[in-house]
């Protein structure tokens, strides 16, 4: 492959990889596309960048904490939300049963509302949420298989083009304690 086809595939892997977030859209929208290309791709965009980005157009970075819960998994789900300002205090608890539920939905669910709710405050957001599979899967690096939750991938694709920037981390249930609390409280309290 000449440098010229290079350059061009690697804008188009990178311009397709920002746009959809994902790794299999990549794949899926140019034929012969391997994982390990992608990657790479993206990882020679990262080490270009580094040191590039404006420090002093930093946006104050709001807190999404969400949760979901089904006791049993199915069963009585529920889920919390907390949303806290970039100094750390508390805006907005949410707590809402949601009826039968698998787990996986619960916390999808905890997610769409989330991002509803905290795109009336801010368009830089960190989201933290114990569930690793969620997590994985919204960056990218996890299929979404049920059709369930596909569907609700869809909607927080859609819903994050409203912000300017979006940032998944995936934490320990000890430290999303206040969002856990709140979706079994839900669930346990229909």
């Amino acid at each position: 492959m000449k440098k010229s086809q290079s350059n061009t595939c690697v804008s188009r892997i990178l311009e397709i990889f920002a746009k959809e977030k994902s790794v299999y859209a990549v794949m899926d929208k140019i034929p012969g596309m391997q994982e390990k290309d992608v990657w790479k791709a993206v990882a020679e965009a990262a080490v270009f960048f580094k040191g590039h980005a404006d420090d002093t157009s930093k946006e104050p970075i709001f807190t999404l904490c969400v949760d979901g819960s089904a006791i049993p998994n199915p069963g009585d789900a529920g889920i919390g939300i907390v949303i806290k300002n970039p100094e750390g205090k508390v805006l907005k608890k949410i707590s809402r049963y949601i009826g039968y539920a698998t787990n996986n939905y619960a916390e999808y669910t905890a997610l769409v509302e989330g991002l509803l709710e905290i795109k009336k405050h801010a368009d830089s957001i960190n989201v933290y949420s114990d569930s690793e599979l969620m997590i994985k899967q919204m960056k990218g690096l996890y299929r979404v298989k049920d059709a369930k939750l596909l569907e609700k991938y869809i909607e927080v694709k859609n819903i994050e083009k409203s912000f300017k920037q979006i940032h998944y981390k995936h934490v320990l249930r000890d430290y999303n304690s206040e969002a856990d609390e709140l979706a079994n409280s839900a669930a346990r309290n229909k």
